[in-house]
């Protein structure tokens, strides 16, 4: 039985389905990894906004709010609960918003 589960066609099943066998712990560690720098990036950037005047708060809290979704999102991709299609769309999702947030003239409220 051990013998059978082993050969794919008559031939000796190699490094490459064993490849394929641990994928889901590939895709969950650098899921994982990608998280923690966005989470880092966004740590370190509040700091910063932190010692801006109030009123010019709004813009980069939204985007730091966006790459915390982000973050959240990658680990949805790691634990297996999107696929890598769905956390594409995402991605390109938020960078399209970001792109559309830093479009908007500094004396336009964002409300």
């Amino acid at each position: 039985m051990t013998r059978e589960s082993n050969e794919i066609f008559g031939q000796q099943a190699g490094p490459l389905r064993a490849w394929y066998r641990f994928g889901w712990l590939r895709r969950s560690h650098s899921a994982r990894l990608e998280a923690d720098y966005l989470d880092d990036l966004v740590n370190t950037e509040l700091e910063f906004i932190r010692q801006l005047p109030q009123q010019q708060r709004s813009r980069p809290t939204e985007a730091l709010a966006l790459l915390a979704i982000l973050a959240q999102d990658h680990r949805y991709y790691g634990r297996g609960w999107i696929n890598r299609r769905e956390l594409r769309h995402r991605v390109e999702r938020t960078l399209t918003d970001l792109d559309a947030l830093r479009q908007i003239p500094a004396e336009q409220p964002l409300c």
